[in-house]
């Protein structure tokens, strides 16, 4: 009948007709198709569907209808885009009860059933992967929350591109693993400095890994996530991921930021272990050249009692007479005689240091308080 019309209102008299006769004949699916490229009233459609309980007619005629709308039609497509969420999740939720509600008998049906509930999401996905433009967020968010449908409402977010909508949902429902997937995908730095906080709490090793093979980062943004990390992490200093980023950083990428440096310095100097070996690994390596702030590593050592390290940066800094004094005072002969023999350009401060050292065996040796 359409191959004889001539104009386009003569076509949608022919396919409005076409429609109505479908549905005098219960063929709800074909009609929804005819329906969808005519000019015959939207409401009065979508009320016979609905009288009729045929949603899945209902589904077809709304993507024909969205497909036909012009773009300039903005709230018109986002209103039928927002309806079909509701309608794909009501369809989502009625197959997952069939399947919910198997028997033996009817194994059969359940098949029919899981094979349905897969084309369904599969519709869903193109659906919004070629509408996403028209549905807004926060209703579309509702919406599907409300049946409760999880897949879904993330793969609408993924689609968005709402990174932190994702992230939010994983980490509230502390879902590490899950959360650090979405996040190794991220180029958005603004994002890591975000979630590196809880993410160190919960996943420190799996954080670092990823924080480790980004090249746009700023680590002194991740500097407050990191001491963090460590005030509540009690762990060996092998294991502490603050230090392994921290010394990737320093030594890798051969970052200068003096407060990047001042934190390695802090963790190393408040970790529980007694031990300054890596401490002083740190300081010897970067004896020529140190990035750090010398005053605020001395201050943080003296506090700390990391006497080795104290009488190094004492030296580094020239400071040969406190860095003595220091070690005399906690009895290190050994330590204060290396640095007495340090400045070798002023024999009159090498004659200084040597003469408190010797005092100090002689103290020891007699008794007697130099």
């Amino acid at each position: 009948m359409l191959i004889i019309c001539k104009t386009p209102q003569q076509k949608d008299l022919v396919s409005i007709a076409s429609g109505d006769y479908l549905i005098s004949q219960s063929k709800y699916l074909e009609a929804a198709g005819v329906y969808g490229k005519s000019s015959k009233s939207f409401e009065e459609v979508t009320l016979v569907f609905l009288e009729h309980g045929q949603q899945d007619a209902l589904r077809k005629y709304l993507v024909s209808k969205l497909s036909t709308l012009p773009k300039k039609s903005i709230m018109q497509r986002m209103m039928i885009a927002s309806w079909l969420i509701e309608v794909f999740m009501s369809k989502l939720n009625t197959l997952d009860d069939a399947l919910s509600t198997k028997t033996e008998a009817n194994e059969g049906l359940e098949a029919r059933t899981a094979e349905q509930l897969d084309s369904i999401r599969e519709e869903y996905q193109d659906f919004v992967d070629r509408y996403k433009n028209d549905l807004d967020k926060k209703t579309t968010y509702d919406i599907i929350s409300s049946h409760g449908r999880e897949v879904e409402l993330l793969y609408f977010a993924s689609c968005v591109n709402d990174n932190n909508y994702v992230l939010t949902y994983w980490i509230q429902r502390e879902k590490w693993q899950e959360a650090l997937s979405v996040l190794k995908k991220q180029v958005d730095p603004q994002i890591f400095y975000k979630y590196s906080t809880v993410l160190m709490a919960n996943a420190p090793r799996d954080t670092v890994d990823i924080l480790t093979r980004q090249s746009n980062l700023k680590p002194i943004n991740l500097i407050p996530a990191l001491l963090n990390y460590t005030e509540h992490t009690k762990v060996s200093i092998s294991d502490n991921q603050a230090v392994r980023y921290l010394s990737f950083v320093v030594d890798r990428l051969g970052n200068t930021e003096a407060a990047v440096h001042n934190t390695l310095i802090s963790i190393y100097a408040n970790l529980p272990s007694r031990d300054e070996s890596d401490l002083l690994s740190y300081l010897r390596r970067h004896e020529a050249d140190p990035k750090y702030d010398a005053d605020f590593a001395l201050r943080i050592c003296i506090e700390t009692e990391r006497v080795q390290s104290c009488v190094f940066i004492y030296s580094s800094m020239k400071q040969y007479y406190q860095a003595v004094e220091l070690a005399l005072k906690h009895n290190d002969i050994e330590l204060a005689s290396l640095v007495a023999d340090r400045p070798e350009d002023d024999p009159t401060m090498r004659k200084k240091l040597w003469l408190a050292v010797a005092k100090k065996v002689i103290s020891q040796s007699t008794g007697i308080k130099p």
